[in-house]
């Protein structure tokens, strides 16, 4: 039965009806959004599937990329400064291993990093390790730079690979320092006092910059929790305009039917 019309039931006014819809819809919506800010971060789409050890495949590729850039480096920086003097260094056999180190780069640039966890690129480590051993056993007795390539291994294991890596690859870092010293004229004892120093400065270089890249990781993945939740709650702010337009429109028209008694409709509304 339709609602008469000089009654004063909400049936019959739309401006009762708008603020009922009103008030069910900013229910749902206050719902909805305390269930956002109780509920554990989700994300959503691909970056969802981003972790701090593993990262997304692009990512990953960068990982195995950044190290062949290293190697070039190192290998072309080797051939270009052979020419100058190093006492009782040996030239053939300090080219021989700065060739492979450039022949390394084109298996190491198109390598499946993508398709492989980012510790599968520790594999390049004990190469690269192998290689600035053989070529300080080959460089001379001139120590001065013995240490640098060091340096360069740890920067990337700092930047590629979470804290305490470069901590685990101290021992294999010291055993290709130390092992070239018994090849080399001099003292091995100035050689260990020189390790005891440039060692640890590596992995302190390394854990630190470890650390760094993991805190802008946490960062980003915060950023993205943070603009999924924004997506999510404008999603619900237009659920819920569209159920008050929807319900204003029905409430202001005249000529929309009650549904009758046996659910049917009813009475058109005067």
């Amino acid at each position: 039965m339709a609602a008469h019309p000089g009654s004063g039931g909400a049936a019959a006014r739309p401006g009762n009806g708008h603020w009922v819809l009103d008030a069910a819809a900013r229910s749902a919506h206050h719902s909805a959004v305390m269930g956002l800010v109780h509920s554990s971060p989700v994300l959503a789409g691909q970056v969802g599937a981003v972790s701090l050890n593993g990262g997304p495949p692009d990512r990953r590729r960068l990982v195995g990329r950044l190290a062949a850039m290293f190697f070039a480096g190192a290998g072309v920086l080797g051939l270009v400064t052979l020419p100058l003097p190093a006492p009782g260094s040996d030239k053939a056999a300090t080219a021989a291993v700065c060739a492979v180190a450039v022949a390394l780069v084109m298996a190491i640039w198109f390598a499946p990093w993508d398709r492989w966890p980012r510790r599968a690129s520790l594999a390049i480590v004990p190469p690269g390790f192998a290689l600035i051993a053989a070529g300080n056993a080959f460089g001379g007795e001139d120590l001065h730079t013995y240490g640098v390539f060091f340096v360069v291994a740890f920067v990337w294991i700092g930047m590629v690979h979470p804290p305490r890596t470069s901590a685990a690859l101290a021992p294999l870092a010291a055993a290709a320092y130390v092992l070239p010293l018994f090849l080399l004229p001099g003292s091995v004892a100035a050689g260990l006092a020189s390790a005891a120093v440039t060692i640890p400065v590596c992995v302190l270089v390394g854990e630190d910059i470890a650390w760094g890249v993991g805190r802008l990781e946490q960062i980003e993945l915060a950023l993205v929790r943070e603009r999924d939740r924004a997506a999510q709650l404008r999603e619900l702010d237009e659920m819920k305009d569209r159920v008050l337009v929807g319900g204003v429109a029905r409430a202001a028209n005249p000529d929309h039917h009650l549904p009758g008694p046996s659910g049917g409709a009813g009475r058109r509304r005067r």
